[in-house]
C-alpha cells in the first residue's frame, strides 16, 4: 500500500505549535512524512465563550475556526452581543428611509439649512436643528414634499410624527404614488396638544410605487409647519414571494430594516446558506488546525532531502506521493522532526 493514513488519539492538550521527532526504522533512508493532521473539537460555542445574542444560536463552523450567530426564527440581525444583535421582526420595512435608500426629491420650501426636506427620512425622532423638516412659515401656503424610493415598493402603512409646540400642525393630507394613484389621510394631532412627539399611523390600500408625494390640503394653523419624520412601510419580501436563493437546508429569513433577506443554515448545517454559494453542509466537529488553509504552517524542519520535498508540503492537504507534495528528510538525519505552527491556540488535539 503506497499511502497509509494512521490514527492517534492524543492526551488533550492546548498548545498553538507542536513538533514531531523519531528515529527512521526500516533501514529506509527518505524518511518523511506525506501529510499530518492536528485536529481540534473545541469551539466558542460549547466553550460559551461566543459573543451570540440570547435569541441567536451558535452554530460552530466545522471546516474552519470560528462561529456563526445565525437569529433564531422570527428575527434579524448579525447575532453578535457586540453586533446589532437579534431584533424581533415585525414584517415591515420603511423604505423611505435614507438608510434603505430613500431621498426626497424636493419640497415646497425649506425654512433653513437646519431645517430640510431629508432631515424627514434621517431617522432621527427629533425636533432639533437638522433633524426634521419645516417650510418657511406663512410664506407657504400649499406645502409639499416629494419622496423617492430606491425601487417600486407595496406601500401599505404610513407613519408621521409631527411635533406640538403652537399647534403648528397640517390636518389633511394627499397622497399622490408614482402610479398617478391619490389617497388621502387625516391627522388628528391636535387633539393630543400636550404630547410632544406624537406617531400617527394610516392604513393605506396598497399600492405598487417608486415614490410618493404629500400634499398638505388644510392645517390646523400657520406657522413654522413639517414633519420631524415621515415614514412608509413595505411587507413585500423574498421569503414570503419565494424569490430568494436560500438552500434547501437553510431557512429566509427577512431583514426588517434594510430590503434583503438571511439564510441560516438549519441545526447541524454549516455555511453561507446560499444556493449560488456555499450552500449548507453536515457538522463534523471536528477542524484540521494543521492545514494551511486554516492558518496552519511548517516553521522549520530538522533538514529537507531537496527542493522537491520540503515542510509546507504536509500542511498543504494534498495526500499524495508527488513532487512538492510532501517532506523528506535528508539521508543522514538520523533523528528528523518537523515543527507545524497554528493561528491560534488550540485547546484539543485529535485525528477524529
Amino acid at each position: 500500500m503506497w499511502l497509509l493514513w494512521e490514527e492517534y488519539e492524543l492526551v488533550t492538550v492546548t498548545t498553538q505549535s507542536v513538533r514531531i521527532s523519531g528515529e527512521k526504522c526500516c533501514g529506509n533512508k527518505n524518511g518523511g512524512i506525506i501529510e499530518v493532521e492536528f485536529y481540534t473539537q473545541h469551539n466558542e460555542c460549547t466553550s460559551g465563550i461566543a459573543d451570540c445574542h440570547h435569541d441567536a444560536t451558535c452554530v460552530d463552523i466545522a471546516t474552519g475556526l470560528g462561529y456563526r450567530c445565525p437569529c433564531k426564527f422570527g428575527h434579524y440581525g448579525d447575532g453578535r452581543i457586540t453586533g446589532s444583535g437579534c431584533v424581533a421582526k415585525n414584517g415591515s420595512v420603511n423604505v423611505a428611509s435614507l438608510v434603505n435608500g430613500g431621498s426626497c426629491m424636493g419640497s415646497s420650501s425649506e425654512y433653513s439649512t437646519y431645517y430640510t426636506c431629508r432631515h424627514a427620512l434621517d431617522g432621527l425622532h427629533t425636533y432639533e436643528p437638522g433633524q426634521a423638516w419645516r417650510i418657511r412659515g406663512t410664506y407657504d401656503i400649499s406645502p409639499w414634499i416629494e419622496i423617492a424610493f430606491i425601487q417600486y415598493y407595496v406601500i401599505h402603512l404610513a407613519r408621521l410624527m409631527q411635533d406640538f409646540r403652537a399647534i403648528h400642525l397640517f390636518k389633511d393630507l394627499k397622497l399622490t404614488f408614482s402610479d398617478s394613484s391619490i389617497q388621502n389621510i387625516s391627522s388628528n394631532i391636535a387633539l393630543h396638544r400636550f404630547d410632544r412627539h406624537l406617531w400617527e399611523e394610516f392604513q393605506l390600500m396598497p399600492v405598487n410605487t417608486s415614490s410618493v408625494r404629500i400634499d398638505v390640503l388644510t392645517i390646523y394653523s400657520h406657522g413654522l409647519n413639517g414633519f420631524v419624520e415621515i415614514e412608509f412601510y413595505t411587507k413585500s419580501n423574498e421569503c414570503e414571494e419565494e424569490t430568494h436563493d436560500c438552500h434547501p437546508l437553510a431557512t429566509c429569513v427577512d431583514i426588517v430594516k434594510t430590503p434583503g433577506f438571511l439564510c441560516p443554515c438549519n441545526f447541524g448545517y454549516y455555511g453561507d446558506g446560499k444556493m449560488n454559494g456555499f450552500g449548507c453542509r453536515a457538522l463534523n466537529h471536528s477542524v484540521n488546525v494543521a492545514l494551511a488553509t486554516h492558518g496552519g504552517h511548517c516553521d522549520s524542519s530538522s533538514s529537507e532531502a531537496s527542493e522537491s520535498w520540503f515542510c509546507s508540503g504536509v500542511v498543504d492537504g494534498i495526500e499524495t506521493h508527488g513532487v512538492n507534495q510532501q517532506w523528506y528528510s535528508h539521508d543522514n538525519d538520523q533523528e528528523p522532526w518537523v515543527s507545524i505552527t497554528f493561528n491560534k491556540v488550540s485547546h484539543y488535539f485529535k485525528k477524529n
